[in-house]
């Protein structure tokens, strides 16, 4: 009787199991404030400045319409088309770029500060070489067309960086690395050609000389891209992939041909 007692007393019991507690759900991880400035707030900064640039050139155009029976070497004809083409257009690229570069290679921009340096120098630049082609001031479109072109430089450097970092050697890679170095000399090419114009040592007809400048940038720097944000967002938007990527590199090495 002692010894039932002794079992079933309580200080004698075999303890009870207790259930598991779930373990702590992990926090998520904040997203810093440099991946989401890369992300999100200097793309949109070039976005907004181009829609800035699509308004006043519009503007200008609606103001002087006189301007499209004027012949393409008129200092107001180049004027305007640098309001179009580097002010809406290019802006509006480099914002892609920055956009859709880190997600298309899987990385994220190399350097965000830089990003942001050639936003300002943009900023200011653009609008100056507009000006100057205007009143036709050669050398005050020099200062400006120096600080457009060092913004451009850096972004190409960005642009290298961020694929080297990534590791990627596909199209989207190449066509991004080759856009690049398009829009850099294309940028170059004109700051060479404002001073041939000032100082007049290159033997070839301006008219010539412009017409390359402009072959550049639209073939050279905007096909390029396309053709990477193309094989890129085409994919993603339709779900479905690309079949053969040796039709597209093909196509892309075809594109680079002078």
């Amino acid at each position: 009787m002692n010894s039932l007692t002794a079992v079933g007393s309580p200080s004698l019991r075999a303890p009870e199991s207790r259930p598991a507690r779930p373990p702590t759900p992990a926090r998520p991880t904040a997203l810093s404030g440099s991946w989401l400035a890369t992300q999100g707030r200097l793309p949109l900064a070039f976005m907004g400045l181009g829609l800035a640039w699509l308004v006043a050139a519009t503007a200008l155009l609606v103001a002087q319409p006189t301007l499209l029976r004027l012949p393409h070497p008129h200092p107001q004809v180049v004027a305007l088309t640098h309001a179009w083409v580097l002010g809406f257009f290019v802006t509006v690229a480099c914002g892609a770029v920055y956009q859709l570069a880190p997600v298309a290679l899987g990385t994220t921009l190399c350097n965000e500060r830089h990003g942001w340096w050639h936003l300002g120098l943009h900023a200011v630049g653009v609008p100056g070489m507009v000006y100057s082609f205007w009143r036709w001031d050669l050398r005050l479109l020099g200062h400006f067309g120096f600080a457009v072109a060092l913004g451009i430089v850096l972004f190409a450097v960005n642009t290298w960086r961020t694929v080297r970092h990534s590791g990627r050697h596909g199209t989207v890679a190449w066509s991004l690395t080759l856009a690049a170095g398009w829009l850099l000399t294309t940028v170059l090419v004109g700051l060479l050609l404002a001073a041939n114009r000032f100082w007049s040592f290159i033997p070839i007809d301006p008219v010539a000389l412009l017409r390359a400048h402009a072959h550049l940038g639209l073939v050279g720097f905007f096909v390029t891209l396309l053709q990477g944000v193309g094989f890129q967002l085409v994919p993603m938007f339709t779900l479905g992939e690309v079949r053969d990527w040796r039709l597209a590199n093909i196509g892309l090495a075809l594109s680079q041909v002078p």
